[in-house]
């Protein structure tokens, strides 16, 4: 049964009061009941959630009548989970709410206990989920399917705590397909880093400072002059800039309750370089350092750029993917020759050792280098 909530303003005592109602079909005919107790929407919508929760024994509730109201702003789910100390930032509530549409036009007439782990993964390995004009397929990564699964399974739990389901399906992880970013060599940083490569000073500083503190993009763009404690030659990484241009207070899977806030140790010449530049510029305490017009640099400027310089280095790209976050990478490698993953992944904001390791590329060359020396070892090995 599908419940509707609204609400009517109604006198008493002389004065307007506002009372929150429900309604729902019974034989074709609209019946209408007031929400007992209930002064805000929040309170209206749990007490409509246990209504389902008694009276959908019958188990014909489909999965669209569950996710009608979840990833709205302001409805129980989001704020269920703002309670709960797990709040989604606003890109991840529209994300969400896109793969919710898409559940729903494959998914959304089904029964729970008719949506097996079986179906869902076959029609995810099948992946015509999107079609070409031409009729042709567009594959999407693993790493897409996952954050289908994410939601699909954050739709069970929903499901759960409305009595509708008592169990959620474990689905499979699919392998990372993605086209991981491909490292810098010590030769190629060298010829990179050269100021005549950059149409100016605050694009060198920026994509160095991304290199030597291992950034990610959008967190360089969010960098103030505040985040430099000179005295410790660390930098406070605390916030990124959004895709819309906003800067948050917290960084990557962290939240305004949970930061994740970071510190990185600056080298002694780029510290000198920074502070130099800020003087130079009148940056005061809390301006952006690196700005166009009393703006972060748009990530579209910041790419643009980046690939000019590569460019510009004669670095060969052929069979090969260089991107920004390509420094990233070869911080996370070159940091892994001298401390151990768990080290790393703290400097860097990973949540786990796992992701640290997938960052860590290997270099050929540097690497047949460092094993040169064992050549006189080898060719005894037999003798």
């Amino acid at each position: 049964m599908k419940y509707h909530l609204y609400r009517r303003n109604r006198k008493r005592k002389g004065k307007d009061t506002k009372f929150w109602y429900y309604w729902y079909l019974e034989n074709d005919k609209q019946v209408s009941r007031v929400c007992p107790s209930c002064k805000t929407k929040s309170e209206a919508e749990i007490y409509i959630q246990s209504l389902s929760k008694t009276l959908c024994l019958d188990n014909r509730i489909v999965l669209k009548d569950i996710t009608e109201n979840m990833y709205l702003e302001g409805g129980s789910h989001l704020l269920r989970r703002q309670e709960m100390g797990k709040p989604l930032s606003s890109e991840t509530i529209i994300k969400s709410r896109n793969f919710l549409n898409l559940i729903n036009s494959q998914w959304g007439n089904f029964e729970f206990k008719d949506i097996s782990v079986q179906k869902v993964t076959d029609y995810l390995i099948e992946d015509n989920i999107n079609k070409n004009n031409d009729g042709s397929v567009r594959n999407h990564s693993g790493s897409w399917k996952n954050e289908y699964l994410i939601v699909l399974r954050e739709i069970f739990k929903e499901g759960v705590y409305r009595g509708v389901v008592n169990t959620i399906p474990q689905f499979p992880k699919f392998a990372r397909q993605m086209n991981k970013a491909d490292i810098f060599s010590t030769k190629e940083i060298n010829d990179f880093f050269r100021l005549e490569n950059f149409s100016n000073e605050t694009l060198f500083l920026f994509f160095l400072l991304t290199f030597t503190e291992g950034l990610r993009l959008g967190e360089t763009r969010g960098i103030r002059r505040s985040q430099i404690l000179v005295e410790y030659n660390t930098l406070v990484v605390d916030g990124f800039i959004r895709v819309d241009g906003t800067r948050t207070n917290f960084n990557k899977k962290g939240s305004p309750d949970n930061p994740k806030i970071r510190w990185c140790l600056i080298p002694d010449k780029i510290l000198q370089l920074l502070i130099d530049y800020c003087n130079r510029n009148n940056i005061e305490t809390n301006d952006y350092i690196f700005q166009k017009s009393g703006k972060p640099l748009r990530k579209e400027y910041a790419d643009a750029n980046f690939k000019r310089a590569v460019k510009a280095a004669n670095i060969n790209i052929k069979d090969r993917k260089l991107c920004p976050h390509s420094l990233r990478y070869t911080y996370v490698t070159r940091m892994r020759r001298d401390l151990p993953a768990e080290i790393v992944a703290k400097i860097v904001g990973h949540n786990s050792v796992d992701m640290t390791n997938y960052y860590t590329r290997p270099n050929t060359q540097e690497g047949i280098q460092s094993i040169l020396p064992t050549q006189g070892t080898v060719e005894r090995l037999f003798i």
